[in-house]
């Protein structure tokens, strides 16, 4: 019997493509008949795994050398959602940035351009609450959704 078919850490290594969303439409972003698509791998990848790892162990190292107060501001929290999707990121398909193709080179520019809004959820008490998908939370948002796929291999 061939288990090859159960290999979910292979295929989330390989990632998928999702399309990029309108931050506030939720709506597909197309142009010319072509959508802009994240190519992202799954949780489970090796490569996400050890990126992971090697982010945690600098983060503990850079917190114990520092006498630094840990901000929690919008931006670091932006910030640190970058890099976490970063980690995830494989490529992109039909996006660019002023007329030059978005790789994992200009990547990190790419994600930072839509800052969390964040408004008042009057539902909620008056609790703060982000009203928009910034590129980097749909990039984590496909990885864990990847993740749920390919858990029913």
């Amino acid at each position: 019997m061939d288990f090859t078919k159960f290999d979910a850490r292979g295929k989330a290594e390989t990632g998928k493509a999702f399309p990029i969303l309108h931050p506030e439409t939720l709506l597909p972003l197309v142009e010319d008949g072509k959508t802009a698509m994240f190519i992202v791998r799954g949780n489970a990848a090796p490569s996400v795994q050890e990126a992971q790892q090697r982010a945690l162990a600098e983060a503990l190292k850079s917190a114990e050398e520092s006498d630094d107060t840990p901000t929690f501001t919008f931006e670091a929290m932006h910030q640190k959602t970058i890099k976490a999707a970063m980690l995830l990121l494989v490529g992109f398909e039909n996006v660019e940035l002023n007329g030059v193709p978005v790789t994992m080179d200009n990547a990190e520019q790419f994600l930072n351009l839509v800052f969390p809004r964040v408004v008042k959820d009057e539902e909620n008490g008056g609790r703060l609450k982000i009203a928009n998908k910034t590129f980097p939370m749909q990039v984590v948002e496909r990885s864990n959704e990847l993740d749920e796929l390919l858990g029913n291999v």
